[in-house]
Order: structure tokens, then C-alpha cells, then sequence
């Protein structure tokens, strides 16, 4: 993972942690994937390699949720969604000041936390008619895995904020339709 091409994007190490635990916990009991772990696999899954403030390559974060998603789980949308659900959990419970009061409030704080975990892009989190509307800027080329874990996180973001009737979905894709990614949220608070 760490021999990733640096194309100048990065992510703080935080949030690769967990996706490293998973991996190392199903590794001890399964072996290396299919294929084995690439030399710069083995290396970025050693204990001392993932620090909370670390800065890591976009390209290595997207393969370590690709190797979650395909090797751990079963490489679906739903399994994708999971991870953002499990994601936002984690994040919450390390974090709670993520959570506000309400729903909207922590939409609203979102885009504070992108920016404090990733060095690019941008979210803008926007009322609609029938809920609110969360739209990706800087990042037009997010992989199937990477958008639907966002859809998972943003809809279990508004779960633990007391949202109810929760309901998520990609509004564009980009893995599909070459747009920045929005999701559509509509829930009751």
C-alpha cells in the first residue's frame, strides 16, 4: 500500500487505522489474500506503520478499503455502505464531538471534519425540499467503494444525531456518470 502513486492527495492516518485493524484481525485467521500482500501491503500493515496523525496517500486508503470490501466482505454496495456505517460508529465513539444535538447540525460540522482529514476536496451540505443534500467538490473521480462508504457514513451520521426514518442514496456517481458524488438524505428529526 505505502508504494501507492502520490498524485499530491492525502489522508490523515486516522482513518486508516480501523480499516488496518480489520485487515491484520482477518489476515490472523485466514492467511494473505488471494494473491498475497504485496511487499508495500506487508509493510503499511506493520504495527508501527499506521500513526493517528500520519499523513497517507489517497491511493493508499482507497486500497485498503478495496482489499476490506473485496477480501473481508463480500464486494457489494450494501457491504460497502456497512463500512461507512462501522466507519462513522468508530469515528463517533473516538470522537464524539462529531455529534451535535441534531441531524443537521452534524451535516453541518462535516465539512470542518473533511478538511481536518483530508488535505483535498471540499463538502457543501445544503437544505432541499425533502431533506439535505451533501455534494462533493475536488473529488470528481471517487471509486464505487470510497462513494458508498459515504453514503453508510452520512446516513449513520444522521442516525447517531437522533435522525429517524433515515434514508440515503447517491444521487450522482461518479464511478457511474463522471459527476462529483452527491447524496441525498432524508430523514425526521
Amino acid at each position: 500500500m505505502g508504494g501507492a502513486l502520490d498524485d499530491g492527495r492525502h489522508v490523515k492516518g486516522l482513518n486508516l487505522r480501523g480499516v488496518v485493524v480489520v485487515l491484520r484481525a482477518w489476515a490472523r485467521h485466514h492467511g494473505a489474500p488471494r494473491g498475497g500482500w504485496s511487499p508495500a501491503q506487508a509493510t503499511d500493515m506493520g504495527p508501527a506503520r499506521v500513526h493517528a496523525k500520519s499523513r497517507l496517500t489517497m491511493a493508499t486508503f482507497l486500497e485498503a478499503l478495496a482489499l476490506w470490501h473485496g477480501t473481508v466482505l463480500d464486494g457489494s454496495d450494501a457491504a460497502a455502505q456497512r463500512m461507512g456505517e462501522l466507519g462513522a460508529k468508530t469515528n463517533a465513539q473516538v470522537h464524539g464531538a462529531a455529534i451535535r444535538p441534531s441531524a443537521r447540525e452534524s451535516l453541518a460540522a462535516f465539512p470542518r471534519a473533511w478538511r481536518r482529514n483530508f488535505d483535498f476536496g471540499e463538502l457543501a451540505v445544503t437544505d432541499t425540499d425533502d431533506g439535505v443534500e451533501v455534494a462533493f467538490r475536488g473529488y470528481d473521480d471517487s471509486g464505487r467503494v470510497h462513494g458508498l462508504l459515504h453514503v453508510g457514513w452520512f446516513r449513520t451520521l444522521v442516525e447517531l444525531s437522533g435522525g429517524r426514518d433515515v434514508r440515503a442514496h447517491p444521487i450522482t456517481r461518479p464511478w457511474v456518470d463522471g459527476r462529483a458524488l452527491r447524496i441525498g438524505l432524508r430523514f425526521n428529526e
